[in-house]
């Protein structure tokens, strides 16, 4: 059975001028597009809808806000002067690094001064504990010895005692 949609090309006659083509790929983007500029709420001209910006009041050129009044408005400097303040600036910083280094090599000095102040002292009090020891141990050691020499005489002094009996 044929369908009565169908539509044969050779049956049908037009012009170019009459020919219209659908093109569903560009439609189908150009709704796309539309879809995602209502989504992120921009409009056409990309302008956002709803942004909740901060009022700024217009003033006539000349005229002073309240909160400056009072203050001077800083000069407009040439290069020259520009390249000069940069220069104190420089000279100011240079300055202020070399006092730091100065303050850290007198810091560092008094450092190792003290460091070796109390290397010193410890080396002082562990010499007089060593010979406060070695005393102590040679004084033990000739009592030692001096209990055994009088062991040995007493010893001897017995033999020959029974010896001359």
């Amino acid at each position: 059975m044929l369908s009565r949609n169908l539509v044969k090309r050779m049956y049908v006659a037009t012009t170019e001028e009459e020919t219209r083509v659908l093109d569903m790929n560009v439609l189908a983007e150009s709704r796309l597009a539309e879809l995602a500029k209502q989504k992120n709420g921009t409009s056409a001209g990309g302008f956002v809808a709803g942004l909740s910006a901060e009022r700024i009041e217009v003033r006539p050129e000349g005229e002073i806000p309240e909160d400056v009044q009072g203050t001077e408005p800083d000069p407009v400097m040439s290069s020259a002067q520009v390249s000069e303040e940069a220069q104190k600036i420089l000279e100011q910083a240079a300055v202020e690094a070399q006092a730091k280094i100065t303050d850290a090599q007198v810091e560092a000095a008094r450092i190792r001064k003290d460091a070796q102040r109390q290397a010193e002292e410890e080396k002082v009090q562990i010499l007089e504990q060593a010979k406060l020891q070695g005393y102590e141990e040679g004084y033990a050691n000739a009592q030692a010895e001096a209990e055994r020499v009088r062991r040995d005489y007493a010893e001897k002094e017995r033999q020959l005692e029974e010896h001359y009996q």
